[in-house]
């Protein structure tokens, strides 16, 4: 939007010159698509060697209008193996970026994961996203622990191929600390965990 960002960038730390492939996937996993859009998109010249492909995601994909996609993800794709990414999520106010914070992007699928944060601050929320990157669908369990380690909450999870899955989970849904524990009984999937207000 005019007043919120997500800055994207891919480093190539190699010593060849990497192709890079952008693919914009929504909830379901399905490619997005609209007007003005090319996705997926392949950057028009190899990312040389320790050079970095730095973007704003509203302007990947050649989209105009600004990349449309409010619940979702980009998956980056290249041949080389030594390329790596994070991105960066901000706030305008005025003429100045007044909030921003991001986190780097896993490599790695697994078929378990824990996110170690469930605040018990009520002006806080917790919000998870798990992606399934494979080409096939993904099963398994999130499990809302308290500080014990006493289950609280269990949540079936369903991951169509390139779907993911995003919660809010507020300051009740335990008492005190807590923490998240996601198990896949089939597939593999890459989480992220962002926590705070506003």
């Amino acid at each position: 939007t005019d007043t919120v960002f997500e800055g994207v960038s891919v480093v190539n730390e190699g010593t060849n010159a990497a192709n890079l492939t952008f693919r914009a996937y929504n909830q379901n996993g399905q490619l997005v698509s609209q007007a003005g859009m090319t996705n997926p998109d392949q950057i028009d010249v190899p990312l040389p060697s320790m050079q970095q492909h730095v973007r704003m995601s509203q302007n990947l994909f050649g989209s105009d209008p600004p990349l449309g996609l409010t619940h979702g993800w980009i998956d980056v794709e290249s041949p080389e193996p030594t390329v790596s990414g994070f991105f960066l999520l901000g706030h305008i106010e005025g003429p100045a970026i007044n909030q921003m914070d991001g986190a780097d992007v896993s490599h790695m699928s697994s078929s378990h994961l824990v996110f170690p944060v469930l605040g018990k601050d009520a002006t806080r929320g917790t919000d998870l996203y798990i992606v399934n990157p494979g080409g096939s669908s993904a099963s398994g369990t999130l499990t809302v622990l308290n500080s014990t380690g006493q289950p609280q909450q269990s949540i079936p999870l369903s991951l169509n191929s390139h779907g993911s899955y995003e919660a809010t989970f507020d300051a009740s849904t335990v008492s005190g600390d807590g923490y998240f524990d996601v198990n896949m009984t089939s597939g593999e999937v890459v989480g992220f965990e962002k926590f705070g207000n506003s």
